[in-house]
């Protein structure tokens, strides 16, 4: 599990336009991109250099409930 995370993290630091921009699933303005690693979701920033890893969390958790507290109605664009 921990290597699988940090072949992903590996990935990211050569690709990281490679996760999918997490706006785009849920109706909440963000700059968080995530990348699936296994059972995992890393959920990370870009700039012009890096790449930082803001959390990784198992997905069968409500992840978008502990990224985005604050938020009542989370509106998933799926739905």
């Amino acid at each position: 599990m921990v290597s699988k995370i940090i072949e992903s993290y590996e990935k990211l630091k050569e690709f990281p336009m490679m996760g999918a921009d997490l706006s785009v699933k849920v109706n909440i303005k963000t700059d968080f991109r995530y990348l699936v690693s296994g059972n995992y979701i890393i959920f990370y920033r870009t700039d012009d250099e890096y790449v930082s890893i803001y959390c990784i969390l198992y997905a069968g958790r409500d992840y978008l409930r502990i990224l985005f507290p604050n938020e009542i109605n989370l509106s998933y664009e799926d739905e």
